[in-house]
């Protein structure tokens, strides 16, 4: 009998189970590959486009001098990617499928760069990569692959998949050069070429990072402040990093009269809207996003929900304890993570615009953190399991499990629906191709031209309208296009925005019988009129019943038109208040319409004067403005006459605006207006039955949703 000799391991078998590592995980890295292929290109063509896609096709499909003096005159976006789409839409031909391949092909390849990118920072400065490395970099990989919401954005023609894609890459060039940069100070310091070449990639990527989203300049702001921390670790200023950024930013110089055009229309005309934004709400939507999909419908399983924040708050948590000790790749992963996600917060919060993929560039991040708790998670296992075996293996084998059942119910959602869904532009425009008639007339509100034209091959004149409060260019341009016309098409998009006083879309149903609706489209709606040649319409914005009430000296309620009938009690209805700023506002004014009787309140209803898109700091001052309120009379509100009761006050105080008298001096905060008629339903019932009491307390309702998002 003899005795088994112990294994000894040479540095040639730590090569050979090297190598075997490295050759399974390509293998497993070209299936990964694959299936993000796959996902992407599954129905890409199936869903309409929608107006921003109809803005890449009309930009990418003019010759290049033209491409660029469009975009400094309708985009505040730069060319980078409208000129690949260019050359990609120039090979494939002009179709949902092509136009949307090019973000495909970025979606796979931001797999293939995550995967060297958390492989290169689990290794820290080593040459050789080992298990631990290569499995780190796979389960990344596999997390991206399988992302609903990068899925989705890889789906889509526009930049953003390609904002993800360099982002990621610059870090990762940064992260190698700086690696490089350690091995070479052991020996020689390379000389400025030398700092060329190995910065090259940084430089390349970065600056079309920058010319494919100014977005972008957020991750280069995180890349800064990680430098300034070696800065003051080491105690020498890292200046091969300032001219590598210099040289980007340097790239940049051509286009600065652009961008400058660009921004000042941004600043002129802003798209954004007034209101709060939380960093907590920032936070919430941008985690709920990469790690249960944009449509919010996992969002609302709480257990699932504190499973998946309990894994990234771990994995949060390991990075800050390796970064204090001196883990310099945790660090760099913190603050990648970390900062365009405060800097964007910080962009958005006095002016709020926010969308999750505004912050794709950090996804990769995102789940490279999860990557890194997974496999160290499972090297805990190997150490503790003869005493803990639930404690490390159980948290990332339940994490994994979750993501992957999370991402396989929501990519069904990303095809199917609900939660992703596109404006369906073209069911909408093929209705009214099939149903036109000589004699017809196309109105689009908003103005949605560059997606109609794409789609329309019909033969009526049509013709885009976004009038916004100006009541008498509405007026005119409809009198103007509807003569010598038969009907009237309208294709509402948004009409919020393009019409938020109402004026526009009241003239015509007061003026014209409609003969035909349609709301079954994906965020569209359809609306034919029989115009009558007699009728031109008004600019006039006029109450039938004038109250003039002067609020605060800010804003005066000119009059009114009243409900033409009584509300049964449950049921709902609406009034038109028609208002007048008497200065320039610099406060978001909010009324207040609540029921009264016997000085009992028994309902409230809290809204902008106007549309939620048209907030009192835009009005202008003389301007009449007309704002339907709608208003809903509680169940069990017993039957009889009520005094309709008017507040207004300033949101961003919350402070009332006390009306003033016909002698000049302030009265009560309160108008009464007119009043309503409430019918019976069969149930009478109390204030206090009905939990109106909170009605009470400023600021009980809230007018503004959640984040601002209207």
């Amino acid at each position: 009998m003899t005795l088994q000799q112990p294994v000894r391991r040479t540095a040639a078998s730590d090569r050979a189970s090297a190598d075997g590592w490295a050759s399974a995980t390509k293998l497993a890295l070209a299936g990964v590959l694959l299936l993000a292929f796959a996902l992407r290109a599954y129905r890409l063509g199936a869903k309409s486009l929608w107006l921003d896609e109809g803005l890449s096709i009309t930009f990418a499909t003019r010759d290049l001098p033209r491409m660029l003096a469009s975009l400094v005159a309708e985009d505040i976006h730069p060319p980078l990617y409208y000129v690949l789409l260019n050359a990609a839409l120039s090979s494939f031909g002009v179709t949902e499928f092509a136009v949307r391949y090019t973000a495909v092909l970025s979606g796979v390849l931001l797999v293939a760069v995550t995967y060297v990118l958390a492989g290169s920072l689990a290794r820290g400065g080593a040459i050789a990569p080992d298990w631990r490395s290569l499995g780190t970099g796979l389960v990344a990989a596999a997390l991206v692959a399988v992302s609903p919401f990068l899925v989705y954005y890889s789906q889509e023609a526009r930049m953003y998949a390609d904002l993800a894609l360099w982002s990621t890459l610059s870090s990762l060039a940064l992260w190698r050069t700086l690696v490089a940069r350690d091995r070479l100070a052991a020996s020689a310091k390379p000389g400025l070429s030398g700092w060329l070449r190995l910065g090259g990639p940084y430089i390349f990527a970065t600056v079309a990072a920058l010319y494919t989203h100014y977005f972008a300049a957020l991750v280069l702001a995180g890349h800064a402040l990680f430098v300034a921390g070696l800065t003051v670790r080491r105690r020498s200023i890292q200046w091969w990093w300032l001219v590598l950024a210099g040289i980007a930013g340097a790239a940049l110089v051509p286009w600065v009269v652009g961008l400058s055009a660009q921004m000042r229309r941004l600043l002129n005309s802003p798209d954004f809207w007034k209101g709060e934004l939380s960093l907590a709400f920032v936070v919430e939507k941008v985690f709920t996003a990469f790690a249960l999909g944009k449509s919010g419908v996992l969002a609302q399983s709480l257990p699932l929900v504190a499973l998946l924040a309990l894994v990234f708050g771990v994995g949060i948590v390991l990075l800050l304890r390796s970064g204090v000790t001196g883990g310099r790749a945790d660090v760099f992963t913190l603050v990648c993570l970390i900062v365009p996600l405060v800097l964007l917060y910080a962009i958005s919060a006095r002016n709020p615009k926010f969308t999750e993929r505004y912050l794709i560039m950090i996804a990769p991040w995102f789940y490279v953190v999860l990557a890194r708790l997974i496999l160290v998670s499972s090297q805990l296992v190997g150490r503790l399991a003869p005493r803990v075996p639930v404690l490390a293996g159980g948290l990332a084998v339940s994490a994994s499990i979750a993501l992957l059942l999370v991402s396989a119910s929501e990519l069904r959602r990303v095809y199917f629906g609900p939660g992703y869904e596109k404006d369906d532009n073209r069911a909408a425009i093929a209705y009214i191709q099939a149903h036109e008639q000589p004699g017809d007339g196309i109105i689009l509100m908003m103005n949605s031209d560059h997606v109609f034209r794409y789609y329309y091959r019909g033969s009526s004149p049509w013709q885009g309208l976004h009038p916004g409060d100006d009541t008498a260019f509405a007026a005119s341009e409809l009198n103007a296009f509807t003569a010598g016309k038969k009907r009237l098409w309208l294709l509402l998009w948004q009409e919020y925005w393009a019409d938020p006083t109402g004026f526009t879309r009241d003239s015509l149903e007061a003026a014209y019988e409609r003969v035909d609706s349609v709301d079954t489209f994906m965020g569209l709606k359809v609306r034919l009129y029989a115009l009558d040649p007699s009728v031109r319409l008004s600019s006039v914005v006029a109450p039938r019943e004038a109250r003039p009430t002067d609020f605060g000296g800010a804003i005066r309620l000119l009059g009114l038109d009243p409900p033409v009938a009584p509300v049964r009690s449950g049921g709902a209805s609406s009034l038109t208040l028609y208002w007048q700023a008497e200065r320039p506002l610099d406060q978001d004014y909010i009324v207040s319409l609540r029921l009264l009787r016997d000085g009992q309140r028994w309902s409230r209803q809290d809204q902008r004067p106007t549309a939620f898109t048209y907030p009192t700091t835009m009005w202008r001052p003389g301007v009449p403005v007309r704002g339907r309120v709608p208003f809903t009379v509680p169940a069990g509100t017993p039957p009889g006459t009520y005094q309709l009761e008017l507040v207004v006050y300033s949101y961003d105080t919350r402070r009332d605006l006390t009306v003033v008298g016909p002698d000049g001096r302030p009265t009560e905060p309160r108008a009464i207006i007119g009043t309503l008629t409430v019918d019976p339903d069969g149930r009478a019932g109390d204030p206090a039955a009905l939990g109106l009491g909170e009605l009470e307390e400023r600021g009980a309702v809230d007018p503004l949703p959640a984040g601002t998002q209207p």
